[in-house]
C-alpha cells in the first residue's frame, strides 16, 4: 500500500552537525530500502512530503513513530490508489 506523508514542523529539531549528517544517511537508507519511493523538502512550509511504502495502518504507524524526531512534525497521511486499477473500475462500473 501506499501513503503519501506530509510532515509540517512544529518543535524546534536537533540542528547539529552530527544530527543533519546522521539524518540525511537515515533517509538514504529508507529510499534505498524502498520503504519510502520518494522524499522532498517542503520549501516554505519546514517539513517535507513523501511516498510511503507500508504493508498495513500499524506498518505505516511503525514508520512514522520510528521517523527520526518524528516528534517535531505534525503528520498528515493519504493512502493512495494506483490510477491504472482507479481506471479499470471506473470503465467496469460504466460498462
Amino acid at each position: 500500500m501506499k501513503f503519501l506523508v506530509m510532515t509540517k514542523m512544529t518543535g524546534s529539531p536537533n540542528m547539529s552537525k552530527e544530527f543533519i549528517e546522521s539524518f540525511r544517511k537515515t533517509l538514504e537508507d529508507k529510499l534505498d530500502s524502498g520503504e519510502w519511493d520518494c522524499l522532498y523538502q517542503r520549501v516554505a512550509a519546514g517539513g517535507g512530503v513523501g511516498i510511503v511504502n507500508a504493508d498495513s495502518n500499524d506498518h505505516l504507524w511503525e514508520i512514522v513513530a520510528t521517523f527520526p524526531q518524528s516528534n517535531v512534525y505534525e503528520w498528515h497521511v493519504e493512502p493512495l490508489a494506483e490510477i491504472d486499477f482507479v481506471f479499470d473500475k471506473i470503465l467496469e462500473w460504466v460498462g
